[in-house]
């Protein structure tokens, strides 16, 4: 059988180019002794692939033929080369294949969050925007956009459509919520949808010793620190954390706060502000912090907290539908929209029994890695058809 697999998504280092990652690696360890099975990936030489260790040349000789698609007609490309399955690691790249709904191979779309239609149904884009824009840049953005219906993106459009053609063809929702946000917003047939969590992305080089000099120093230092990560990113909501941390410092100066990201400046004598950080320095930046804070706006799954329960380290994260699924009664919550209750769950964390919420982090995580195994074994068999 020949599988095709979506390598836009390796565009850019985000969630989904991670996820895609993980689903690569898996088949070529499933397929290397299939001499049945060919692989193939298709690219766009002009917007290029942003890992090292993906690029074209890197990816055929590990074993998949590399296509590039920039001035191909998919329909041709997948009947070119006797294509079985397609298979799209994240459903925004679909916006780059116009003819998606008239493909007749198997096809499987992942859908990691529909971020661009809640965000703009719940009015969070008005509120990251006027956080963290002048006011002038906010009314602007309002005349020239928000008046526009936007509540339904090309992308997730065609891939309904291709389900309506093609019998074949499912989707892969990352998280019941996810599941529901489809159902929500689209007509689709819920039995379309199959629930597969996200899983645990590859590490690279993840016990040695940090390469950033200033994490490195810290990591020896002995001091408690909290790690905030996203600066980047307005709907992971880092400012209001940084606020209310900076009030809680006040009481608590034993505690530090490491943001990683968009390098910010220092805020209050113990913010350590971090640039972005390697798998390996991410990493341990988990192992040596004592708590993760989470006050994202939005998620389909999230990986962080996840990653950092693995090291058995608490959370305390934002009381959104996504995060509550995913991580169950492990963190300790708060409302990401007042910096008073991130703040209050800060107090709540600094004169709770430590090693209590260790075990709620280690043994939520024994039980989301296994959930996450058993998905990732259902989606690999639904790609290479066998039961």
């Amino acid at each position: 059988m020949n599988i095709l697999i979506d390598c836009l998504s390796l565009v850019r280092k985000n969630g989904a180019a991670e996820y895609l990652r993980r689903i690569i690696d898996e088949l070529l360890k499933r397929t290397e002794t299939r001499s049945d099975v060919t692989l193939y990936g298709v690219y766009d030489a002009v917007e290029g692939i942003a890992y090292d260790d993906a690029q074209p040349e890197c990816m055929e000789g590990r074993g998949i033929k590399m296509v590039d698609v920039s001035n191909t007609n998919l329909v041709e490309l997948t009947e070119r080369y006797s294509i079985d399955t397609f298979f799209i690691g994240c459903v925004q790249v679909a916006e780059n294949y116009k003819e998606l709904k008239d493909l007749k191979c198997k096809v499987i779309v992942v859908v990691h969050d529909l971020a661009f239609e809640e965000t703009h149904r719940e009015d969070i884009d008005i509120y990251h925007r006027a956080q963290n824009k002048s006011t002038a840049s906010l009314i602007n953005w309002l005349l020239l956009h928000k008046k526009k219906s936007r509540t339904h993106s090309w992308y997730i459009v065609n891939t309904v459509k291709l389900l309506s053609n093609n019998p074949k063809a499912e989707i892969v929702a990352v998280s019941n919520y996810t599941k529901n946000s489809i159902l929500y917003a689209y007509d689709v047939q819920e039995d379309r949808i199959h629930v597969w969590y996200s899983p645990e992305r590859i590490y690279i080089d993840a016990d040695n010793e940090p390469e950033n000099l200033e994490l490195a120093s810290l990591c020896s230092s002995g001091k408690q620190f909290m790690l905030l990560l996203g600066t980047q990113h307005p709907l992971k909501n880092t400012r209001k954390a940084v606020h209310a941390f900076q009030k809680f410092a006040e009481r608590h100066p034993e505690y530090y706060l490491v943001t990683t990201g968009k390098m910010l400046p220092q805020q209050f004598p113990n913010h350590i502000p971090l640039p972005f950080l390697s798998d390996n320095d991410l990493q341990q930046a988990y192992r040596h912090c004592c708590a993760l804070i989470y006050p994202t706006l939005f998620e389909g799954f999230g990986y962080p907290p996840v990653e950092v329960m693995r090291y058995g380290k608490p959370v305390l994260a934002s009381n959104i539908g996504p995060v509550r699924e995913v991580l169950a009664d492990a963190p300790l919550y708060f409302s990401p929209l007042y910096e008073t209750d991130i703040y209050q769950a800060l107090s709540l964390f600094a004169i709770s029994d430590y090693s209590t919420l260790q075990k709620a982090s280690t043994d939520r995580y024994k039980e989301i890695s296994a959930r996450q195994q058993s998905d990732l074994e259902a989606l690999l068999r639904s790609i290479l058809s066998y039961e």
